[in-house]
Formats: C-alpha cells, sequence, structure tokens
C-alpha cells in the first residue's frame, strides 16, 4: 500500500499491491518497492506511478523474511542466511552469491562492503561483501536470545532480540564488541535508526523510542500506542511510517521524540511491511498486496497504486530506483516507475523461501532459509540463474566436529524460530544450483569456528 504523508495530520491513500502471500519486509529505492514474501520470495514493484504500482519481477525463494537494498543488490534472509540478487534488471533479478549463517537469518542491514545479519541463536554476524559472488565471514558477536533484526548507524550495529535491543561496536568488523542493552516492554518487531534514537516497532505495544546518544546505556525516551500491532516502522525527517497490524498505515510525529503523536493514518488490511523513499510510502498488506501511498502531506496520505499478483506473505520489503524488492517464498521485483500502476517484472524462486533482502547496485543479497546468504544479479532479458562460482577450498582441521557440536548447540535450543513463528511453512526440498555446496559449507563452518573461539575471549 502506497500513502502519501506530505501532510502527516491527514495521509492519504495513493496506491496498492495485492499479494496472494504474506510480506513480512518492505525496502524502497527509487522507482521501485522491494518486498519479502514469505511465500513468494522477493517481488520487485514498479512504484513510478504510485496509483497504480505494479509487479516488475520476482525471485522466488522460500520463507523469505527481510530485505534491504543497496546499489545494484538485493539483501534477503531465510532461515539458513543471506542471498544476494542482482537488480539490474528487474524483470529477471538473478543470483550473484550467498552465505550459509548456518543460524536462521532472520534480517539483515547493508552498510558499505559489510551485510550485517541478525543470526538468530548465534547473534550478529558481519559478512564482507566486496565481491558479490563471494561473500566471506568477518566477525560476530553473541547475543542473549534469539536475534530478531539489525540496523547500522555509524560505528554501531543495533540488534534486536524478542524482548531486547543490543548495542554492538562494530568499528573492528573482526572483532565487534557489545556495548551496551535495553529491555523492550513490548516485542521487538522492527528497528530503525535515525540521529539519537533507535524506533522500534514493539508489537502490541506500538512504537518505542530509544535515546542511544550513550550507547553503553540506552534508555526509553518516549512511546506511541498504535492501537494495532507495530510490525514494522521507517523513519523519514521528522515523522515515523508504521504497518500498524489491522490498525493499517500510521504515520506518527516524532519531533518530539519524548512525546510521539498520531500524524495521519490510512485503513487498510493487516499491515506488515512497510518501507519509504521520498514522497512514497510502499506498504505491503494481506489483501492487496503492494500498496503505494503519496506521503507529501503526511496527515493526509493518498492512494497512488496497487500490485497484488504474486506477492504472498511478506517477509521484508526495499526498495531501490525504480523497483521494488519484496520477499516471500522467494523475490518479486516490482516495477515502480509509474507508482500508479506497478508491475510485477520478474522474480527468483527459492525452495525453503527468502527473510530479508538489500540491494546495492544492480546486486540483490537475500537471506535464504535453507541455503544461506544468496547473491542475485537481476536480468530483465533473460531467465534467472545464477552467478556464483565456487572457488573457497575444503578446510582440514575438524570441520566434522564443528558441524556436529554446532548442530547439537542448535537442537538443545529452547525454542525454534518454527516454534515462534507460526506462520513458517514446511521445509521443502532443497532447489541447490550447482557450485554452490561447497561455498555453503565451507562458510557454515568458519562461522561456527569463529563463534566457538569468540566465546572464550
Amino acid at each position: 500500500m502506497i500513502v502519501d504523508t506530505s501532510n502527516p495530520s491527514s495521509p492519504t491513500f495513493k496506491g496498492k499491491y495485492y499479494t496472494s502471500g504474506s510480506i513480512y519486509s518492505v525496502a524502497v529505492s527509487g522507482n521501485y518497492a522491494y518486498a519479502a514474501d514469505f511465500t513468494k520470495g522477493l517481488l520487485v514493484i514498479d512504484i513510478s506511478n504510485s496509483f497504480s504500482p505494479v509487479l516488475k519481477g520476482s525471485y522466488n525463494t522460500l520463507d523469505a523474511d527481510g530485505i534491504a537494498v543497496s546499489g545494484n543488490y538485493a539483501y534477503v534472509t531465510t532461515y539458513r542466511g543471506l542471498e544476494i540478487i542482482d537488480i539490474r534488471r528487474p524483470s529477471s533479478p538473478v543470483l550473484k552469491g550467498s552465505y550459509d549463517t548456518v543460524g536462521y537469518a532472520d534480517n539483515i542491514e547493508v552498510s558499505g562492503n559489510y551485510v550485517y545479519v541478525a543470526n538468530s541463536i548465534l547473534g550478529l554476524a558481519i559478512i564482507d561483501i566486496s565481491n558479490p559472488s563471494s561473500p566471506i565471514f568477518k566477525g560476530s558477536s553473541g547475543t542473549d536470545d534469539y536475534s530478531t533484526d539489525v540496523a547500522v548507524s555509524g560505528n554501531y550495529a543495533y540488534v534486536t532480540e524478542f524482548s531486547d535491543l543490543m548495542i554492538v561496536d562494530i568499528s573492528n568488523s573482526s572483532f565487534p564488541i557489545r556495548k551496551g542493552s535495553y529491555t523492550i516492554e513490548g516485542s521487538a518487531e522492527d528497528i530503525a535508526v535515525s540521529g539519537n534514537y533507535a524506533y522500534l516497532a514493539a508489537g502490541d505495544k506500538g512504537l518505542e523510542i530509544i535515546d542511544i546518544s550513550n550507547p553503553s546505556s540506552p534508555k526509553l525516551k518516549g512511546r506511541y500506542n498504535t492501537a494495532g500491532r507495530a510490525c514494522s516502522v521507517a523513519v523519514s525527517g521528522n515523522y515515523a511510517y508504521l504497518a500498524a497490524g489491522d490498525n493499517g498505515f500510521v504515520v506518527v510525529d516524532i519531533s518530539t521524540p519524548s512525546s510521539p503523536t498520531l500524524k495521519g493514518k490510512y485503513e487498510t488490511g493487516y499491515a506488515d511491511c512497510v518501507a519509504v523513499s521520498g514522497n512514497y510510502a510502499y506498504l505491503v498488506e494481506d489483501s492487496d498486496g503492494l500498496v503505494i501511498f503519496d506521503i507529501s502531506n503526511p496527515s493526509s496520505p493518498i492512494h497512488k497504486g496497487s500490485e497484488s499478483r504474486h506477492i504472498g506473505i511478506c517477509k521484508a520489503i526495499s526498495v531501490s530506483g525504480n523497483y521494488a524488492y519484496i520477499a516471500n517464498s522467494g523475490l518479486v521485483i516490482v516495477n515502480i516507475s509509474n507508482s500508479s500502476s506497478p508491475i510485477v517484472e520478474g522474480g527468483f524462486s527459492s525452495s525453503w523461501g527468502i527473510l530479508d533482502v538489500s540491494i546495492s547496485g544492480s546486486t540483490i543479497y537475500v537471506a535464504d532459509s535453507n541455503n544461506g546468504i544468496l547473491v542475485l544479479k537481476a536480468n530483465l532479458e533473460q531467465s534467472v540463474t545464477s552467478v556464483m562460482n565456487s572457488s573457497l577450498t575444503q578446510p582440514e582441521n575438524n570441520t566434522q566436529s564443528l558441524k556436529q557440536e554446532n548442530e547439537s548447540a542448535v537442537a538443545n535450543v529452547k525454542q525454534t524460530p518454527e516454534q515462534k513463528k507460526e506462520t513458517r511453512a514446511p521445509p521443502k526440498e532443497s532447489k541447490k544450483t550447482p557450485g554452490f555446496e561447497l561455498i555453503w559449507g565451507i562458510v557454515s563452518l568458519l562461522t561456527i569456528f569463529y563463534i566457538k573461539g569468540s566465546n572464550k575471549r
């Protein structure tokens, strides 16, 4: 759903795009909205005509949960890791590379040459993506609980757990250090960071604003009750835009962080994901899929357009340029150059699903629930294909025992991601492409080795 928030007091519905699945996350870049659809994968939606958003393309990967876009790439998270997708040709995104995080890669953030992964029970993982075809593990930091989301600002990564916010110093990417933490009153569904504040979509508790000016001692600054369940949040200027479950699209004035107030709202179906780019908000809801709003007047968002085909359950959305990338069971790319008539233009399939997606240039980075981090290349004129090459060699020391120990640790967790998230689809047979197996396995073992070693410090 797209909402015009130029008048914050009266947001106006602009457009929408209906999806048959469930969208968990959305990101916007230029004329495109990128959505992580739990059952459809990455969806790329053309939002250039906000009144009529159109699906531009897709990348089918099951259980897409999170998404981020940077440059030519979309980064999508799934159960097992990150998928990197080249999105230069939005109608035909292409897998560029992947990284198996071993743990469940729930969400990601791209900053510079690094991808930061909220890696479930294993905490924060940092991956070097300077070569998208061959992402390399850089460092990690354990957390106290299941890591669900991550945002990066400056030298710090802000990692959410089910009920906590962890602040990690990432100035040395090889050795990230925990600085401080904050216990969330609600459940951490999503996070956005702007200036000295972190904005949390805290589920039934609405919006929580945390003062992070002192990373060692974050403190609650303000709170706003969104009425519906706060599932996703995006911040632009003095406004926070929320996908508020059955309360639809909500715009909150955060100019006074200690006293946030309602600026505008727009009733929609159950709203899961939201992303903002320029004067447009890209909302994914269960009945109409991707909906585009003109938010130039935040108090009165205007409906511009929508696209419902192939969207499904949204896990994440990212927008870059003229495309929206939606992570669901795979990746769907929607051309949003015409915000009134977004069109599905391409996609990429995954046997398990994508949990998050991030874009960098024409490359899409996705977190795939079974295959880890994948790198895709968007090609509008060709079929979606993998362009990742196997270039690593097999480690010699004790890899099997490390793998067994890690599997044992995962098995002993009291509550698994499948138990935490009832909407998860049952596992399907993996459809790994030739050349991926060696890279996934080796990176997986490297991650285990580093985490086991770092726990001794």
